[in-house]
């Protein structure tokens, strides 16, 4: 039996065995698969991440929208309130040449 020293992942240990050269080809494969898990850990969390931030910011999107609609809504209303001053304002006038020229005929 040989004395074989294996590193797998974060642990180290001596084993004996007898096939000493099939062991470390073991060892190797196994590290190897750990290290796709590590690999796929990591994925798997960014992925995670760039989801995260996708949400957000359809979220911003949205509240953007609703912003914009309402900003849209208050613009056609303010558009509105001044179509009706610059009516009303029109009519003032109209109404006060409609006094003068009463004033000037009754005055002839």
């Amino acid at each position: 039996m040989q004395e074989v020293e294996l590193k797998v992942g974060n642990i180290q240990t001596k084993l004996h065995c007898e096939n000493r050269d099939e062991l470390i080809i073991l060892s190797e494969k196994l590290n190897s698969a750990i290290n796709d898990i590590k690999k796929n850990n990591n994925n798997i969390s960014d992925a995670k991440a760039l989801l995260v931030v996708s949400l957000q910011l359809i979220n911003e999107i949205q509240v953007l929208e609703k912003s914009l609609k309402d900003l849209k809504a208050s613009f056609f209303d303010q558009v509105d309130n001044e179509k009706k001053l610059i009516s009303d304002s029109y009519q003032l006038v109209a109404d006060q040449i409609n006094k003068i020229t009463i004033l000037l005929k009754n005055s002839k």
